[in-house]
């Protein structure tokens, strides 16, 4: 699961994976907490100034028992192409 900041990011990460827009940058433990009743890992992608947020989250699903990492690019997710978005969410 990738948790994106906007619906358009979340739209076009779809494509490839499941996504969810938090619609801002925050997302309530309570509901991480009914995302990890379905996904044992989870990317948050916000945009690139909202990297404490996105740390917060990822932690937040850490503490829930989720693996959690967080993705920081300059531009936003809907920006970047497939290609582009597959190598930042495997890491190459």
């Amino acid at each position: 699961m990738v948790i994106t900041e906007d619906a358009l990011s979340a739209i076009r990460i779809a494509s490839q994976c499941d996504a969810m827009p938090a619609l801002g940058t925050y997302v309530p433990v309570k509901k991480l907490a009914r995302l990890a009743a379905s996904y044992e890992s989870v990317i948050v992608w916000l945009d690139h100034d909202k990297w404490r947020e996105a740390r917060e989250i990822a932690d937040n699903c850490k503490w829930l028992g989720m693996a959690a990492k967080t993705v920081f690019t300059e531009l936003d997710p809907k920006a970047y192409s497939d290609e582009d978005i597959t190598k930042f969410l495997t890491g190459n």
